[in-house]
């Protein structure tokens, strides 16, 4: 019992809106990363080759590095609450293009 005392208390900054954020980051991260397992088989198997996947996982690194600066930017004028909540609903929404395509 000793263990689950000092756990709640180490782990005791995790509560509010800050438990709900990593609690759903956790689930996103999670399901987006289960077919990212087999994507490089995938592009392999509809005829991409080895360069070309480099190429798309270089594309997107860059991508993701290119939204650093301005999302500081953003989240240092209209506060990291705001970007973050807003955002998230942004990306989950984003999933309807998915579900959608034929």
């Amino acid at each position: 019992m000793r263990l689950i005392e000092k756990m709640k208390t180490e782990f005791s900054f995790f509560r509010g809106n800050y438990l709900i954020l990593i609690i759903s980051w956790i689930l996103m991260d999670f399901a987006g990363e289960l077919p990212g397992t087999y994507y490089s088989d995938y592009v392999i198997q509809v005829g991409g080759s080895a360069t070309i996947l480099g190429v798309i996982l270089m594309a997107s690194m860059l991508a993701l590095a290119a939204v650093q600066f301005p999302g500081g930017y953003l989240a240092d004028k209209y506060g990291r609450r705001w970007l973050v909540s807003t955002l998230t609903f942004g990306v989950a929404l984003s999933y309807i293009f998915y579900a959608v395509a034929p």
